[in-house]
């Protein structure tokens, strides 16, 4: 014999409080996901720019040192700071190379009806560049070298920049 419960389940749907206390916690989910992409995206950003402005700057540095290096005479004033840096080369093909500022780029031009060629991209720009001319005799001269790299946004989330300062013989 089988006995029957007299419990029965009636069919209902959602009730009202039911659907706004569902609704509420997927709202608070959602922000909670929302600003964790928000905030991943903006540190990528900032990891980016970074990179970027450290990448010019070391590139920058290398070049100048390797250029300074190579010349036979840096043609500059005695301890006068200037934005133009003039190196005699032995190579009359690269006589005179000229590494300067202009218009927030660092530009090499080698020879004076040479090709000026950026050694900054359009990523950065140079907020300063100042080289000055150390004389130590009988050693060789050196070229002391402070600049700052930031990279181009109008973004203040991306902002980053750096200074250096070194000199190099």
């Amino acid at each position: 014999m089988f006995h029957v419960s007299r419990f029965t389940f009636h069919e209902r749907g959602f009730t009202l409080i039911e659907l706004m206390i569902f609704s509420a916690i997927f709202v608070i989910i959602m922000v909670a996901f929302i600003t964790i992409f928000i905030t991943i995206t903006r540190v990528g950003s900032q990891q980016t720019s970074a990179a970027e402005v450290n990448q010019q700057s070391d590139f920058l540095l290398r070049q100048l040192q390797y250029y300074i290096e190579q010349s036979s005479l840096v043609e500059l004033a005695q301890d006068a700071a200037t934005s133009t840096l003039t190196l005699r080369m032995a190579a009359s093909s690269s006589d005179p190379t000229y590494i300067y500022l202009s218009n927030n780029a660092v530009y090499i031009r080698q020879t004076n009806g040479g090709t000026a060629f950026p050694l900054t991209s359009n990523k950065v720009k140079v907020t300063s560049f100042t080289l000055t001319k150390r004389s130590n005799p009988p050693a060789y001269d050196s070229v002391s070298i402070a600049f700052t790299i930031a990279y181009n946004t109008s973004n203040t989330q991306q902002r980053s920049s750096r200074s250096l300062s070194t000199t190099i013989g």
